[in-house]
């Protein structure tokens, strides 16, 4: 999760958008951290293959008509990448929490427009005490517990 206080520079919004547009930041990695990641990816990638199928349209996996051996090109680091890209856009989730009083708020929608257009928005206004007691006592009695509060006292 991030907030308006955590962002320091306007270089990390960039990145994020970048994410969210490319699902990639580029140079976030040197080559040899790369590598790395990719030989420990490897191995998780071997489990999740199997010859008869295929990880996605980008990894083709094919029986050879000679010898009945899957093809080597399974394992090269192109598809590895692949994967790995692939894993971070279906596990990654992230959390922006910008407040729309802060005077930057309309100068970051219009400079990183991905992070508004491809993203859920959800305005969030002060609640009334009535509205944070209604919502207790609704989650109180799905989740079967007794209340006995006196609202007056608080």
């Amino acid at each position: 999760m991030i907030s308006d206080n955590d962002i320091i520079d306007e270089l990390f919004l960039e990145d994020i958008n970048a994410i969210i547009c490319n699902n990639q930041i580029i140079n976030i990695f040197t080559d040899n951290e790369l590598e790395s990641i990719l030989n420990e990816l490897r191995p998780v990638y071997r489990q999740t293959i199997k010859p008869d199928n295929k990880i996605d349209s980008k990894v083709d996996i094919r029986a050879s008509k000679n010898d009945n051996k899957t093809e080597v090109k399974l394992e090269s680091r192109e598809t590895i990448l692949n994967y790995f890209t692939q894993q971070l856009e279906k596990l990654l989730k992230i959390v922006i929490c910008l407040t729309p009083d802060n005077n930057n708020y309309r100068a970051r929608c219009q400079r990183y427009p991905t992070i508004f257009t491809h993203c859920t928005i959800d305005y969030y206004d002060e609640w009334s005490d009535e509205s944070m007691t209604a919502i207790a006592y609704n989650y109180l009695s799905i989740a079967n517990l007794s209340y006995n509060l006196n609202i007056e006292s608080y």
